[in-house]
């Protein structure tokens, strides 16, 4: 039997953002009664991960919406948060600053307008 040289680190209990922005995509879903969906992306380079946090319309004719995208390393952070509509983008340091950043954009006067009006037109 070979002998493994792997040193495989403990995992600790660690949400990575594309967990977090999973678990807020089908929240987005739960409290429009699926009038809208969430939808996560990710995209890759040699070196760099993307992920895409999406507003789907399914009574739009599926119509998408990209609203955040998170430019990471394949450590998770620091990466760099963008708000597509908001012409706003930040350094991202840890976990609890993506947490309380993704926060912040998906409270913003300016998310609510765009989420009520795809409502309207559902």
């Amino acid at each position: 039997m070979a002998q493994s040289l792997w040193a495989i680190p403990e995992i600790e209990k660690v949400r990575s953002p594309k967990l977090i922005l999973s678990e807020q995509a089908g929240e987005l879903q739960s409290q429009t009664n699926g009038k809208l969906k969430g939808r996560v992306e990710l995209q890759s380079n040699a070196d760099r991960i993307t992920l895409i946090l999406s507003i789907v319309v399914p009574g739009l004719n599926n119509y998408k919406l990209d609203l955040i995208s998170y430019q990471q390393p394949v450590e998770m952070y620091p990466g760099t948060i963008r708000a597509s509509l908001q012409q706003f983008k930040k350094e991202i340091q840890n976990e609890q600053d993506f947490v309380d950043t993704l926060a912040q954009i998906l409270s913003s006067d300016k998310t609510k307008s765009i989420i009520a009006a795809l409502l309207a037109q559902t």
